[in-house]
C-alpha cells in the first residue's frame, strides 16, 4: 500500500468503473441501514484489489455503524495511505479518534487535511472543534476565525467562536458576536445557552436562568437524545442557581447533569482502565509501606544544568491553577501546565531506563545511578521543550503543575531529591463540593466526580496516601492552605517564592492581568484578583455533607480545618 503506484492504476478502465459502481451501490445500502451487505461488497472489492481506498473507507464507515471506532480508525488510516490527498478520509479519521477521546491524535490528523485544503470551511470547523477538545483554545479560536472570514454567515462557526472567546475570558468579544448573530437567529438553542453562560459569567444570574431554562425545555422537546448538550445546559443552570442563592435547585440540577455525563461516557464505551487510578494508589501505598521510613535515594550529587524543578500538586480544585498563574506571571518562571510528563515516565520507566519490562512502583526500589540519570535527562528534555527553553538554560525556573502528581511524590523524590514541591490544601468539604460542581474530562481519576459520594471516596483514598507520603518521603515540601493564599495574598506569595528560591518580582501580584491561557476548569477564577467567596461554600450544602462527615473528619483534623 505504501508504493508509489496505486492498486487502481493496475486495473483497466472497465474494471475500475465496475468497482466504483459496486461501491456506489454499497454506500447507498449503508445509508439504508443495510450495513452487513455494504460490508460484504467492500470486502469483495478488497479481495480483488487489496488497498482499494474507497473500499477501505467504506469498511471504516461500516465499522462506525457497529460502534467499532478502533477498527474504523484503522481502516481510515489504510485508506489515507492508499490515497493521501482525499481529505474526507482525514475528516472521518479525526471524527473516529475524537469519539475515542484521542483528541491530540485527532488534532494531528485534521491539521494534515487542512494543509491539503486550507480554504475548506468544513475541515477548519473540525480543526476548531478538535483543538477545543484537546484544550488548544488558541488554535481553535484561530480556526473558527478563519471559517468566518471564508463564510461570514456561517453561524455555527460564530457560535463556536463565542464559546472559545468565553473560555479565554474575552467576554466583550463573545458578547459582541452573540449580539450580532441574535439579529437573525434570536431563538437558536445554542445561542441561548451561550447567552446564559455569558450572563452567569457577568453575574447576571436571573437572566442566565431564564435563558438556560428556555434552552433546557427546548432540547428536551426537540433533541432528547443529545445527552452531552443537555448535561452542559444543566451544569450551567446549576451554577446559575447557586449564584442566585437557590442551593437546593443547584444541587438537584448538578446531580442530574452529572448523571447525564456519566451516561454519555459509559455509552461511549470509555470505561477502559476504569480502576487504573485506584490500582496505582493501592500499589504505591503497598510499596511505600514496604520501604521502611525513608525511600532509598543515593546521596551522590547528580549533575543538574538548570534550576531544581518546582512541582505544584494537590487534590483537584484545591487552588493549584491559581498558584500556577501567580508563578507564571514571574518573568523568570516557565510553567508547563497540565502536561503528564511524570505519569508517562512512570508508565514507560522500563523503556526509558533500558531495563525492559518493569513494574511501577516496585522498580523504584533498585534504581541505579544510571537509571536515575536517564530519567532525569528524559524529564528535563520533555519539560524544557514544553517550556520553550534551551536545555542548557540556567536563568529560568520550570514549574510543573499537575494536581494529581501528588500520588507520584515517591517517584519525583527518587529522581529529583532536590526538587521543590508546593502542596495546595483546601477544606476537604469545599474541595469535594467543587469537584462535584465541575465537569472534568473523563478519565480514571475524574470519573469519580459524577456524585458527591464519589468525590468524597476518591478524596479520602488520595489524601490518605498523601498523609502516608508526608511521613515517608523526605522531599522538600511547602504546604499552603488555599484559604490563606487568597486571604493573605502578598505575604503568602512571598513565602512561596522564598521556598522555591525564586527572587521576588512585583509582576506576580498582577497575575490576573496575564494574557496566558488557562486550559483547566479554573480559567474563570484565575482571571480575577484574589477573592475569598469560594471559601466555606460547602455550608450552603451542609445537609449534603452529613453522611460524609465521618469519612472526612481525619482530614479536617490533619489539615487543621475546624468548624
Amino acid at each position: 500500500m505504501g508504493s508509489s503506484s496505486s492498486p487502481h492504476q493496475k486495473m483497466d478502465a472497465a474494471m475500475l468503473h465496475q468497482m466504483d459502481t459496486m461501491l456506489g451501490q454499497a454506500y447507498g445500502m449503508l445509508q439504508q441501514g443495510k450495513v452487513a451487505e455494504a460490508g460484504q461488497i467492500a470486502q469483495h472489492v478488497l479481495n480483488s484489489v487489496p488497498g482499494h481506498a474507497k473500499a477501505l473507507f467504506l469498511m471504516a464507515c461500516t465499522a462506525e455503524k457497529y460502534g467499532d471506532y478502533i477498527n474504523a480508525a484503522a481502516r481510515c488510516r489504510e485508506a489515507i495511505e492508499s490515497d493521501p490527498k482525499q481529505t474526507t478520509y482525514y475528516f472521518k479519521l479525526a471524527d473516529f479518534l475524537n469519539k475515542q477521546f484521542k483528541y491530540e491524535e485527532a488534532l494531528e490528523v485534521i491539521e494534515k487535511a487542512v494543509n491539503i485544503a486550507p480554504t475548506n470551511a468544513n475541515l477548519l470547523m473540525m480543526l476548531g472543534e478538535t483543538a477545543f477538545r484537546a484544550m488548544e483554545i488558541e488554535k481553535a479560536t484561530d480556526a473558527f476565525e478563519r471559517v468566518i472570514r471564508l463564510k461570514p454567515d456561517f453561524h455555527e462557526a460564530k457560535r463556536s467562536l463565542i464559546v472559545a472567546y468565553e473560555s479565554t475570558n474575552k467576554l466583550d468579544k463573545a458578547r459582541s458576536i452573540l449580539n450580532d448573530v441574535k439579529q437573525t437567529d434570536p431563538d437558536n438553542l445554542y445561542l441561548r445557552v451561550s447567552e446564559g453562560r455569558l450572563d452567569r459569567r457577568e453575574k447576571n444570574y436571573k437572566s442566565a436562568i431564564v435563558n438556560l431554562e428556555f434552552a433546557l425545555k427546548t432540547i428536551q422537546a426537540t433533541q432528547p437524545q443529545n445527552v452531552e448538550m443537555r448535561g452542559n445546559i444543566l451544569e450551567e443552570l446549576a451554577k446559575s442557581y447557586e449564584g442566585d442563592g437557590r442551593y437546593e435547585d443547584a444541587y438537584r440540577t448538578m446531580s442530574e447533569a452529572q448523571q447525564l455525563f456519566q451516561q454519555h461516557y459509559s455509552q461511549q464505551g470509555n470505561n477502559l482502565n476504569a480502576n487504573r487510578y485506584e490500582r496505582l494508589l493501592a500499589a504505591e501505598t503497598a510499596w511505600l509501606k514496604s520501604t521502611g521510613n525513608l525511600i532509598s535515594v543515593s546521596e551522590e550529587t547528580y549533575a543538574l544544568k538548570g534550576k531544581p524543578p518546582v512541582f505544584i500538586v494537590g487534590f483537584p480544585r484545591s487552588g493549584t491553577t491559581l498558584t500556577e498563574q501567580i508563578l507564571a506571571a514571574h518573568p523568570q518562571v516557565r510553567v508547563l501546565g497540565e502536561i503528564e510528563i511524570i505519569a508517562n515516565m512512570a508508565q514507560k520507566i522500563g523503556e526509558i531506563t533500558g531495563r525492559g519490562p518493569s513494574v511501577f512502583p516496585d522498580v523504584l526500589t533498585d534504581l541505579s545511578r544510571s537509571d536515575i540519570e536517564k530519567l532525569r535527562a528524559h524529564y528535563t528534555q520533555k519539560a524544557y521543550q514544553h517550556a520553550g527553553l534551551n536545555p542548557d538554560d540556567t536563568q529560568h525556573w520550570v514549574v510543573d503543575k499537575l494536581p494529581l502528581n501528588l500520588i507520584y511524590l515517591p517517584f519525583i523524590y527518587s529522581i529529583f531529591p532536590e526538587a521543590k514541591v508546593i502542596v495546595l490544601l483546601r477544606d476537604p468539604r469545599d474541595v469535594c463540593l467543587s469537584c462535584f460542581f465541575q465537569f472534568f474530562r473523563h478519565n480514571s481519576a475524574m470519573q469519580h466526580f459524577y456524585s458527591l459520594q464519589g468525590a468524597v471516596d476518591i478524596y479520602v483514598k488520595t489524601m490518605r496516601f498523601y498523609l502516608l507520603a508526608q511521613d515517608m518521603v523526605p522531599i522538600s515540601r511547602w504546604e499552603v492552605h488555599y484559604e490563606a493564599l487568597v486571604g493573605e495574598g502578598e505575604p503568602k506569595i512571598r513565602e512561596m517564592l522564598e521556598f522555591a528560591e525564586i527572587p521576588w518580582n512585583d509582576a506576580v501580584l498582577e497575575y490576573h492581568k496575564s494574557k496566558r491561557l488557562v486550559y483547566t476548569p479554573s480559567y474563570e477564577g484565575v482571571s480575577e484578583k484574589l477573592y475569598t467567596s469560594s471559601c466555606g461554600k460547602w455550608r450552603n450544602y451542609e445537609d449534603k455533607f452529613a453522611p460524609h462527615q465521618k469519612a472526612l473528619q481525619p482530614f479536617l483534623d490533619a489539615f487543621n480545618y475546624k468548624d
